[in-house]
């Protein structure tokens, strides 16, 4: 299976700098802050995310990062694992609810964009370009 080979090859080439793994609790604290807010707004109150905003942003100050270094790797092997499959479904649901769907109405009412169909009395295919159209590679814009 080589999508898992491809998975666990990308989790052990993941070297980041000291930098990012010191704004890692930073960002996960400011997303479950905007969380909070969103509950405290819309639903009921959640004090445990805010609790758990603080904590994780306080954590990224004051810890080392051979401390926080194994729950950013976890975090972001989950991340792998996640893109590697939400790319191809993102691509499935488009290529099979868009692209299949217009093709198809597009053949139904006989349009060929791509100019494939095979005339045997043309001479040529070969498209001619109108005289005013004259473009200049030097001066494209």
């Amino acid at each position: 299976m080589s999508w898992i080979k491809n998975i666990t090859d990308e989790i052990n080439n993941l070297k980041p700098d000291k930098n990012a793994i010191k704004k890692f609790p930073l960002i996960i604290g400011t997303i479950f802050l905007l969380m909070y807010l969103y509950f405290y707004f819309f639903t009921d109150v959640r004090y445990y995310l805010f609790l758990f905003a603080g904590m994780l942003a306080g954590l990224g100050f004051f810890l080392p990062v051979e401390v926080i270094y194994p729950f950013y790797k976890g975090w972001m092997s989950i991340a792998i694992f996640l893109s590697y499959f939400m790319s191809r479904l993102i691509l499935i649901i488009l290529f099979y609810l868009v692209i299949t769907p217009l093709g198809l109405i597009l053949r139904l009412f006989g349009k060929d964009f791509l100019e494939l169909k095979i005339e045997r009395e043309k001479k040529s295919y070969w498209n001619k370009k109108e005289e005013g159209n004259i473009s200049d590679p030097e001066k494209q814009y």
